[in-house]
């Protein structure tokens, strides 16, 4: 997704400030009034994350009952190979198809030469009524992506709530030992890599503008009426994740720069359209602040497209996870949706206008 940079220094993904200058540009898609949506700023080197330390874990007992039986798969990053192994239990006399008859019950990571790596705490799963109470299923894969190369491990969990229940978390070489790159994204649903990229306009005379690439996981994240794809940045100098984006805009009293905001690409719009004669509050950009809206009429043939997404999503992270999810707030900072209605463009963000395109709250 091709994004640019107005009004705004923008940090390297080393960070440091490119040469001391504002880096300026424009988004053709966005006027002047739009928030920056800027690359988040790196760590400095001498700041890298290694996140939580390797530890090895004891391995939990097979309760009465079950039946255990060992995986192993190979992996390799580069001229380096590793071993992940996982251990599955069955429920003695039930189908291994049956959803809650099997489950894995802890997975860790070798040197070729088999000596433990990495094993996370992991618990002896309970039996009542010839099922798990919880199952849990591991997987591990290579990620390859353009700027290199990691493991990914990914766990689902039953019984689960919508849109939860499940983490990622990606290894990759650092000094030349396997690492984490931080905890695991316990948020969203990891629908996989990419490249995003934003333009740099030129800071000297004669300098042609620049277009700079990362490595991103892309996650499905919900808003309760639509989902977007957030997209969560390889750092691969530091290490370490963070969000792709941030948005900053001149705050209300005009003192400093508030968080707003981000532009996201929507992730398959599935609308439920009324029958029925209905309108929208139209606004020109997605700021209540900005523009008065027009109310545009919505008939049982309007064509509507769904365009792409203003949402602040909120990052938080400790030792033992990362989260994000859609923050509250008004103006600039709420959920807002870009549309097209029989050709006019704008945007809506209210719950009755959600409604209106076919786009009501999700339980």
């Amino acid at each position: 997704m091709m994004k640019s940079l107005f009004g705004v220094v923008l940090v390297s993904m080393f960070g440091s400030a490119f040469s001391a200058s504002y880096a300026v540009a424009r988004d053709r898609r966005q006027s002047p009034r739009v928030p920056a949506q800027t690359a988040a700023p790196a760590l400095p080197h001498r700041s890298r994350q290694h996140g939580p330390r390797l530890t090895v874990a004891a391995i939990p007992s097979v309760p009465t009952g079950a039946v255990a039986e060992i995986h192993t798969q190979h992996l390799a990053l580069g001229d380096q190979a590793f071993v992940f192994l996982k251990r599955t239990l069955h429920v003695r006399g039930v189908s291994i198809t049956d959803e809650f008859g099997t489950t894995d019950q802890y997975w860790e990571l070798r040197e070729p030469s088999g000596a433990v790596i990495y094993r996370p705490p992991a618990i002896t799963p309970r039996i009542r009524g010839g099922s798990f109470e919880e199952t849990e299923s591991v997987a591990a894969h290579v990620l390859k992506t353009r700027f290199g190369r990691a493991l990914v491990v990914e766990i689902d969990s039953e019984p689960s709530v919508p849109d939860s229940g499940g983490w990622v978390q990606i290894f990759g070489i650092i000094n030349g030992k396997l690492a984490p790159f931080g905890p695991p994204i316990t948020s969203g649903n990891f629908i996989g890599e990419g490249v995003d990229s934003y333009t740099v306009s030129r800071m000297f005379r004669g300098e042609a503008p620049r277009t700079i690439e990362r490595d991103v996981l892309n996650f499905r994240l919900r808003t309760g009426n639509f989902d977007i794809i957030y997209p969560v940045q390889i750092d691969w100098e530091t290490g370490s994740l963070r969000p792709a984006w941030r948005c900053l805009a001149g705050a209300p009293n005009g003192r400093g720069l508030v968080e707003v905001g981000c532009r996201y690409k929507l992730y398959r719009v599935e609308p439920t359209r009324s029958a029925a004669l209905t309108f929208v509050r139209l606004f020109p950009e997605p700021n209540e602040q900005m523009g008065v809206p027009a109310n545009v009429v919505i008939k049982p043939k309007s064509l509507i497209e769904f365009l792409d997404a203003s949402v602040l999503v909120e990052w938080t992270q400790d030792t033992n996870a990362i989260n994000f999810g859609v923050g509250g707030g008004s103006g600039a900072a709420g959920v807002w949706l870009h549309v097209k209605i029989d050709g006019r463009d704008g945007w809506i963000h209210s719950e009755e206008d959600f409604e209106a395109v076919g786009l009501p709250q999700a339980g």
